[in-house]
């Protein structure tokens, strides 16, 4: 009887000290709920903030009312009367709050946010050693039609979402900034088995503490950092007392309304002057948004103690996409943030250059997994999003769809353990006319170690084939280790350059290529190595055979030999460094990233009298390319250009200086010299710079009409020793430099999936033409355009 006693003394002492009061707080007219609310108990100032998503618990303390208060609503106490769960209602004021303004000196609110700035480095959870957590991300796409519209369409859009995505990632971190996610658990609306993600925080930071934000893409200035106390006002609107102390509430608005800042609360905590919460928002955010379309956004971020560090526990993001129809799409992504570790060491190994990879089971996680790792139930309008999306996906087979786009992004289709090469089937450039063929390569399936293949190709117009054949050894995929050899016999651009995995982001419309006149036949034997070091340095080191034949009618002289077809032994070292590349899986390929840091590739070829090589030379080619934002508006890109040849060698080994026009076909590419004839100059050494400025967007007409302007600059220097050597050939050296000037006008007229536009560049100095017409050259460009 005693024990049972004991029993029920304890049960009821646990149930007492289990006891809590929770609810959630909406808004009552979009029924949404309302993030960081005040919740004040029996009409002091204790109580507590509602989470992210709009919900709060109490410990039981003989409450008897709650009060609750929102920024821009009215306040509202309930009486409990014994209740443990409430929904509680908010109204949206009609009050319009003051403008205010008060000199620094007067103004209470600016201490507080100079304290959780002179704080930022202690409470910035990146500025830890490093951590270990999972996620849990949620992410939805939904179409709200206008009022009026009653049709069948609208109301499946108002009943179901367009997209549902759900993922769960463990993710690593290492200072300073280094970041890896691996999605363990993958799930999309229509697709059975997709092998694509969006993370539900991605438009947004880990962490609220940087003076500069990334938001959408663009940078807006943070208001808990020195640069905004001159761009925003501060009012403390409120103050709460918590468990953890006061909560102090700051409302921050732009000054002067500054575009691209924002507005907001910051919510401070006195306890270590750190960030609980933080809701920042622009209504009316437009940039590359297409004319006449309103985009508004919001983030939030809800900050928890644990083990005396602030830590964010809860990312929200929302966006508003308003038409000019009418029409509206609503972005919601939620990210909840679990098993939070600082104690587990990370080191170098464990965050590549990969930071965000696929497991290969992520897509098949069952039903029992998801009800365990969901930290927030599905709506009943997302589980029929579930039935009625993954109906349509199987009815309309959007995963063949996706096999496509793998297809388009790997440049393969698989076929079993094989793939078939796109870029091989066909193409065209002057000297081949269209050329058509074929390629196929082992892919993984085949296996993760080792992987080989071959093509063929047949030019129309200079009746020749072309083949192929590569082997490729991976023993080590923790630094891209690769061992390669290749036989080839095929065409390449006399005097060319080329440089290791330079990652040509030009639109295949605009790529000079398909210009090219003047070919070399080489046939080639190559082996090499390929890894990359010290993270974001790639090399590859290789030793060629060479036996190359001129198709343009040149001739090397020298020592009283003439030739047309040239032996050439070559042994190359060839580098790419990439300050902060990184990698993200998507379509199961690897795609770079690369941030506004400049990107570096050098290469040092060594030709010897070996294997039958008759020329003796070194060559060093140097290329730099950077891009860069302007704080107001637009964008820079410029590359450097460098290239040496010592000792002798014929055309194919120098330099053809990089010409792209051609007179009866007016293409503007996106390298290159636009008023440079093909093949008109020759150099052994040249130095250049090409820039881009970006000027920006302006509208025409809505729907037909969306040009942008960029403003060109190209010039550069060159030499050339023995030019006599180099004969029935014409050419011209550059020791006098080469400069051109131009402006380019892109989507002038668009339609729903491109766009045309028109460029105009004049050469001047003293390589110019002495007609005004010759130096002046117009040329359209074609560009793909999602409208």
């Amino acid at each position: 009887m005693k024990k049972i006693i004991i029993c029920i003394v304890l049960l009821i002492c646990t149930s007492e000290l289990s006891a809590q009061i929770s609810g959630i707080v909406y808004d009552i007219q979009s029924r949404e709920p309302l993030a960081f609310a005040h919740v004040v108990i029996n009409d002091t100032q204790k109580g507590t903030l509602t989470d992210i998503d709009g919900q709060f618990e109490i410990p039981f303390q003989n409450i008897k009312t709650l009060t609750v208060s929102y920024v821009g609503y009215e306040d509202k106490t309930i009486q409990l009367n014994g209740r443990n769960s409430v929904e509680i209602y908010l109204k949206s004021s009609s009050e319009v709050l003051k403008e205010i303004v008060i000199l620094e000196g007067e103004n209470p609110a600016i201490p507080i946010v100079k304290k959780a700035i002179a704080n930022k480095k202690s409470n910035n959870p990146e500025e830890l050693p490093f951590f270990t957590l999972e996620t849990y991300n949620k992410f939805t796409l939904a179409s709200k039609p206008i009022t009026e519209d009653t049709s069948k369409e609208a109301r499946f859009l108002r009943e179901t979402n367009l997209f549902l995505m759900e993922s769960v990632t463990e993710k690593v971190y290492l200072k300073p900034g280094k970041y890896k996610e691996k999605v363990v658990a993958n799930r999309v609306s229509g697709f059975k088995n997709p092998t694509f993600t969006t993370l539900a925080n991605g438009i947004q930071p880990f962490a609220f503490y940087d003076d500069y934000i990334l938001l959408l893409g663009s940078q807006f200035t943070n208001p808990l950092g020195k640069p905004g106390l001159r761009k925003y006002n501060y009012y403390l609107e409120d103050s709460i007392l918590t468990d953890h102390g006061k909560i102090y509430v700051i409302l921050f608005e732009t000054k002067n309304k500054i575009k691209n800042q924002l507005n907001g609360f910051l919510h401070i905590t006195e306890n270590q002057w750190a960030l609980e919460n933080v809701i920042a928002r622009s209504e009316n955010y437009v940039d590359s948004i297409a004319d006449g379309t309103e985009l508004a956004f919001q983030i939030q971020q809800k900050y928890e103690l644990i083990k005396d560090q602030w830590f964010p526990k809860q990312l929200n993001t929302n966006f508003m996409i308003k038409t000019t129809t009418g029409e509206t799409l609503e972005g919601i992504g939620r990210t909840y943030l679990d098993k939070i570790d600082f104690e587990t060491e990370v080191t170098k190994k464990d965050v590549g250059r990969v930071v965000l990879s696929f497991d290969q089971d992520a897509n098949k996680k069952d039903s029992l997994f998801w009800k365990n790792k969901r930290l927030s139930k599905l709506t009943p309008k997302e589980i029929k999003t579930y039935q009625k999306i993954d109906s349509l996906g199987q009815a309309n087979n959007f995963d063949r769809i996706l096999t496509a786009v793998n297809a388009l992004a790997s440049g393969q289709v698989k076929i079993g353990k094989v793939g078939l090469d796109l870029n091989r089937i066909i193409n065209f450039n002057r000297y081949e006319g269209i050329r058509l063929g074929a390629g196929l390569h082992t892919n993984k399936n085949f296996s993760e170690f080792i992987s080989f293949g071959g093509y063929f190709g047949y030019g129309f117009r200079d009746d020749d084939w072309k083949y192929g054949g590569d082997i490729l050894i991976s023993p080590n995929s923790s630094n891209d280790l690769k061992f390669f050899a290749a036989y080839s016999k095929d065409v390449t651009e006399s005097g060319s350059l080329n440089f290791y995995q330079e990652d040509n982001s030009f639109s295949a419309l605009r790529d000079r290529k398909i210009l090219i006149s003047n070919m070399d036949i080489v046939e080639k034997s190559t082996t090499g190595i390929r890894f990359h070091w010290l993270k974001f340095l790639d090399a590859e080191i290789s030793a060629s055979v060479m036996n190359t034949q001129t198709t343009s009618g040149y001739q090397y002289q020298n020592e009283g030999n003439t030739n047309t077809f040239f032996n050439l032994s070559e042994v190359s070292i060839k580098f790419r460094y990439a300050p902060n590349l990184q990698y993200i899986e998507s379509f199961f390929q690897k795609i770079p990233v690369y941030d506004h840091k400049p990107v570096f590739w050098l290469n040092y070829s060594r030709g010897a009298n070996f294997l039958d090589g008759e020329f003796d030379y070194s060559k060093v080619t140097f290329k730099m390319y950077k891009s860069s934002k302007f704080k107001k508006f637009g964008s820079l890109k410029f590359s450097l250009l460098g290239i040496k040849v010592f000792g002798d060698a014929p055309y194919p080994v120098l330099f053809n200086g990089l010409g792209t026009y051609y007179e009866s076909f007016g293409l503007e590419t996106q390298n290159g010299f636009q008023t440079m004839r093909f093949n008109e100059f020759l150099a052994d050494e040249f130095y250049g710079i090409f820039s881009d400025i970006y000027l920006g967007r302006f509208t025409i007409h809505k729907k037909y009409s969306k040009p942008t302007f960029n403003l060109k600059q190209n010039m550069g220097w060159g030499s050339l020793e023995n030019p006599e050597r180099h004969q029935n050939f014409d050419f011209k050296t550059l020791d006098d430099g080469f400069i051109e000037s131009g402006l380019s006008i892109a989507n002038l007229l668009v339609s729903d999936f491109s766009g045309f536009g028109l460029g105009v560049y004049y050469r001047y100095g003293a390589n110019s033409f002495d007609s005004f017409s010759n130096n002046l050259v117009f040329k359209f460009n074609a560009s793909i355009v999602l409208n």
